[in-house]
Formats: C-alpha cells, structure tokens, sequence
C-alpha cells in the first residue's frame, strides 16, 4: 500500500472518529457568491450540492466556515447556503485567497477534520487545501461541489489536491461516510437529501481526474 494510499485511509477514519466522538469537523464553505457563481462550470450542479452539504452540516452540528471574496465586487453568499446556517456558522470577508492562514489553523483544535467546497478550485480553493495539508490537517473535498470558469482548471486542481494527500469524493458519499449505518438516528433526517441527490445529474464528476 502506498503512503499515498494510508494517508487518505487515515483521513477517512479520522473524519468517522470525530463524528462518533463529537470532534470538530470544520466543514468550509469556499466564495460560493451571488454576483460570481453564474460564472462557474456548471454553477447549477455547484449549488445544489453546496445546498446539500450544508442542509446536512446542519442537520448533523458539524461546523460551518464561509467566506466572501471581496463582498463589494463579488456579492453576498448564495441563498441556498444561508438558509442552512446554524448558531455557530463563521462567516468573514477576504481579499486573500486562501480562505485560512497558518496563523488561523494553528489556534484551531488540533484533532479537526477539514471539508472543503467552492469557487475556484484552481485559486482559491487550491490555495486553501495547501494550507490546510502543508499543516498536517486531514481533508476532504467534496468534487461535486467544487468547480472552475474552466473545467479544465478544475479536473486540474483536483487531480493535484488527490495526489497531495487530499480525499476526494461526492456529497453522498461524505454522508454515507459519516453515517456508515442506515440506523443511525439521524439518517431518516437526510433521507430526503438522499432522494434528492440520488436522481440529480452528476455529470460534473466526470471524467473524473486520474493520478
């Protein structure tokens, strides 16, 4: 097995232990804003799992980190996601990329778990995956939920954040991951996120970028 391989094994056990255990679990919420989103490669697909992910952050009290690339040009966040914000949800306006700096993670619990989705996976969304694994922190991203103007831009960046150490998988996926039973009592809660995300198009995973 390659470290490659064990790294993502581990984050994913990691991500398990923490739900079971009530650890954080930093789910990030990367510039999805009204006056940008049109821009992006299948915004529609982009903001119907951003709705999902975090409906279910909520549903689940995982917590919720959003930020806003220059509000002024670039708007408030969408709807979809506001709608879902819990008691605790941070929400700060940047003019870097990278949503959080070695200085913000180094005073973050050090047993979180990172989830991160948004715009653009080539900028903003790279620059904030770096940060996080260059300071030994497991992440996720959530492929459905991340896009670039360009797709090529995208397949780009996810193909390099998975090589890097990042696991990448799907919005249903991450769920099912957490849950890892249909008797949890919280699955009955998501089953209509569930059905919805069960008979959406997904095409955007594809093709999914091969290292």
């Amino acid at each position: 097995m390659s470290h490659n391989s064990k790294q993502l094994i581990s984050t994913i056990s990691k991500l398990q232990e923490n739900f079971i255990n009530k650890k954080p679990i930093n789910v990030l919420f990367c510039d999805f804003q009204d006056y940008y989103i049109k821009k992006i490669y299948k915004y529609n697909d982009i903001i119907t799992a951003a709705e999902e992910i975090a409906e279910a952050s909520k549903i689940l009290g995982l917590n919720q980190i959003v930020t806003e690339h220059e509000k002024r040009i670039f708007g408030p966040t969408i709807k979809e996601i506001r709608n879902h914000f819990n008691e605790k949800t941070e929400l700060f306006e940047k003019t870097r990329f990278a949503m959080l700096d070695d200085e913000y993670l180094k005073y973050q619990d050090e047993d979180a778990v990172y989830v991160l989705l948004g715009i653009e996976a080539h900028i903003c969304v790279t620059q904030t995956a770096l940060n996080i694994l260059k300071n030994n922190k497991p992440l996720i991203l959530i492929a459905d939920g991340i896009s670039s103007t360009n797709p090529g831009d995208r397949e780009l960046a996810l193909k390099n954040l998975q090589a890097m150490g990042a696991y990448v998988t799907s919005t249903q996926s991450f769920l099912y991951l957490l849950l890892k039973d249909g008797k949890h009592p919280l699955f009955k809660s998501l089953l209509h996120i569930f059905k919805s995300n069960s008979s959406r198009d997904k095409s955007i995973l594809y093709p999914f970028p091969k290292l």
